[in-house]
């Protein structure tokens, strides 16, 4: 997700980072290998494939955790400040 932004207008650099940053804060509470998938696949841009050998998880885990981060991080105050 992040890792594939080509847009670089300071203002994008901005939120690009914000949202890094806000991955790394929530991913922080995540068991170990749950972090190394949400942080391989929207800080870093891994697919699905690359982190099933990497992380040695199936497609139907590494979906799992990425639908429940992503909807706690809707859920969180703080996306909504990065969407405007």
């Amino acid at each position: 997700d992040l890792a594939e932004s080509t847009d670089l207008e300071p203002d994008r650099i901005v939120d690009i980072i914000d949202q890094t940053n806000l991955i790394m804060d929530m991913s922080d509470n995540l068991k170990p290998k749950q972090k190394a998938i949400v942080r391989l696949a929207l800080i870093f841009g891994y697919t699905y494939r690359e982190i099933e050998q990497i992380t040695n998880s199936n497609t139907k885990t590494i979906d799992n955790v990425l639908t429940y981060f992503r909807q706690k991080i809707r859920e969180n105050p703080q996306y909504e400040d990065l969407r405007r």
